[in-house]
């Protein structure tokens, strides 16, 4: 991507006006936004939807009952178990 970014500047420094500047602009706005982006977490690899299903209907319920039990620690495992990979931020929230 940094050599995308430096391309983009090369041009940008030209006498370019118009709408290509602009896009060029937002271009290089998305790219540097990207690679700020943080890195991937999580333990489960293979498919999202699947895991987050698990997670939602399996690891949230038992992570509850363990904690009513008083065990945080054991419960903060259960409920991180299933958790697919995924950048923090991304999703319903």
């Amino acid at each position: 991507m940094n050599e995308a970014i430096q391309l983009i500047d090369k041009y940008l420094t030209q006498e370019m006006v118009g709408p290509a500047r602009e896009i060029l602009r937002d271009l290089r706005g998305d790219l540097l936004t990207r690679m700020a982006e943080k890195p991937v977490v999580g333990q489960r690899r293979g498919p999202t939807a699947f895991w987050w299903m698990v997670h939602n209907l399996v690891s949230h319920p038992l992570s509850e009952v363990v904690f009513w039990f008083g065990g945080r620690k054991l419960a903060d495992r259960v409920h991180d178990w299933s958790v697919p990979r995924h950048r923090p931020g991304a999703g319903r929230g």
